[in-house]
């Protein structure tokens, strides 16, 4: 964060303690600090103002430094077939967030077939939607992708996440026939596939 002080009656310099670590302030007299935290909870932040060595006067506060937002697309996997007609279900793990936005656009398509704002779960922390594509509609490849909602005093690049999925027509399909599900083979034993 951006921490900036005043001060009245000759003070010089400005000395900044964060959590009990000293830092020099920038600008005129040290008035300012800028500050990352490594963790999120509350922090100790305290100035003290100095006239020519003696301590004019000192001011500190708690500050609350906020988890960075992160979502993960967890289901699908990336590049994924469905047949159409299929119901998909999107899961993000969306961490520090409330809300987020998801859009569903055919590859090389300008606008989007889906776009709508989901709630993040409180107990999960997960944003869900389904979607299903219709043969009808000729797409072959979709890109998914949610977006992080943050607060508006929030100055952050909202997180992000994208899945790309496949779309087969019904009756093309792929399933293992040898060996039978089930079938128990010997440790070294060939098994004809």
């Amino acid at each position: 964060g951006a921490f900036t002080c005043t001060g009245r009656g000759g003070i010089q310099r400005f000395e900044w303690i964060v959590d009990g670590v000293k830092y020099e302030g920038q600008g005129e007299q040290g008035k300012q600090l800028s500050f990352t935290f490594e963790r999120p909870g509350p922090h100790l932040l305290s100035v003290t103002g100095y006239s020519e060595k003696l301590v004019v006067h000192s001011d500190e506060r708690t500050v609350t430094a906020l988890q960075k937002p992160s979502l993960v697309l967890v289901e699908p996997q990336d590049g994924k077939s469905f047949v159409y007609g299929q119901k998909i279900a999107f899961v993000a793990q969306a961490e520090g967030l409330k809300e987020t936005i998801w859009t569903v656009t055919a590859k090389d398509a300008k606008e989007p077939l889906l776009r709508v704002e989901k709630p993040v779960d409180a107990t999960t922390s997960q944003s869900k939607i389904e979607y299903t594509f219709e043969e009808a509609s000729k797409v072959a490849d979709a890109l998914v992708q949610v977006t992080g909602k943050l607060p508006a005093e929030i100055k952050l690049e909202p997180p992000a996440a994208r899945v790309t999925v496949k779309l087969v027509p019904p009756g093309r399909s792929v399933r293992i026939v040898k060996p039978e599900a089930g079938k128990r083979a010997r440790f070294g034993e060939k098994v004809k596939l």
